[in-house]
C-alpha cells in the first residue's frame, strides 16, 4: 500500500514538473516562416501596472534574437529615438547590457482620455551573448534616452523579471 502511494506521488510530481516546463516555454507566436522555413517564436512581457507600464516583445527568427521596448510618455513628444541609440537594461545581478536600435524609432501620437500620448517602439537585434545573459538573470530595469533626456521603465515586480528571464532561456535553448 505504502509503494503505491509513493508510485502515485512520483507519477504525479513528474506531471506537475512536465506541465510547468512546458507552460514555461510557451509563446504567443511559435511558427515555421513559410519562405524561410526557420523557427519564428514571440512574446510579450509587461513592465509596470496597467496604469503605468512598457511593454517588452522579445523574437527569435531563426538563429537571431530580437527586441522591442514600447514605452510611453504623456503629452506631445516629437522627439525621435535615433537608429544607433543604446537602450540599456540593467539585470537582477546589476550587470548592463544593451540594445542598439536598427533603425530611426519616430513616436506615434493618440488621445486617451483626453490627454495626448507619446509612444515610441524602438527595436533591435540582440547577440546570443546577451540573450544567455538575460537567461541566467531577468531584466530588472530599461533606460532609453529620448531628446537627450533619459527615461528608466517603471520597475518589474518579481514575476515579470522572472518571465524576461524564462522567456530568454526558452529562445537559448531552441
Amino acid at each position: 500500500m505504502k509503494s503505491i502511494k509513493l508510485s502515485i506521488c512520483a507519477v504525479v510530481l513528474l506531471l506537475l514538473s512536465a506541465g510547468s516546463s512546458y507552460a514555461q516555454c510557451s509563446f504567443d507566436t511559435d511558427k515555421k516562416d513559410d519562405f524561410t522555413g526557420e523557427n519564428v517564436r514571440s512574446s510579450r512581457v509587461r513592465i509596470g501596472t496597467l496604469l503605468y507600464s512598457w511593454w517588452l516583445l522579445m523574437e527569435q527568427k531563426g538563429t537571431k534574437y530580437y527586441m522591442t521596448v514600447q514605452s510611453a510618455s504623456t503629452g506631445k513628444v516629437d522627439d525621435i529615438i535615433p537608429k544607433g541609440s543604446k537602450i540599456l537594461f540593467k539585470l537582477e545581478n546589476g550587470k548592463v547590457v544593451e540594445m542598439i536600435v536598427t533603425e530611426d524609432c519616430v513616436p506615434s501620437h493618440s488621445v486617451q482620455s483626453n490627454t495626448i500620448v507619446s509612444m515610441w517602439l524602438p527595436k533591435g537585434e540582440l547577440t546570443k551573448e546577451t540573450m544567455q545573459q538575460i537567461s541566467e538573470s531577468g531584466i530588472s530595469l530599461i533606460r532609453m534616452s529620448i531628446g537627450g533626456k533619459d527615461f528608466n521603465s517603471p520597475e518589474p515586480t518579481n514575476k515579470e523579471t522572472r518571465k524576461t528571464r524564462e522567456l530568454a532561456e526558452c529562445m537559448v535553448k531552441g
